[in-house]
């Protein structure tokens, strides 16, 4: 999958967004290394890896008291 200029400008329109040409080339680019990233990682073997429900380091809300 990638993005081209017209889908960048179809979003930032539905978004109510004004974005330049300039900006529009380097969120075309940028996002499309977003994407590309997302598909290396769809690539990993994650059967062993068990599942979490929060990143978050628990153990913090309750020093703070």
């Amino acid at each position: 999958m990638s993005i081209n200029k017209d889908t960048i400008k179809k979003i930032s329109k539905l978004a109510r967004i004004s974005v330049t040409n300039e900006e529009t080339d380097r969120l075309e680019k940028d996002l499309n290394s977003i994407l590309k990233f997302v598909e290396q990682l769809k690539e990993l073997n994650t059967d062993k890896i068990a599942p979490i429900a929060s990143v978050s380091d628990r153990s913090e809300e309750h020093t703070s008291e």
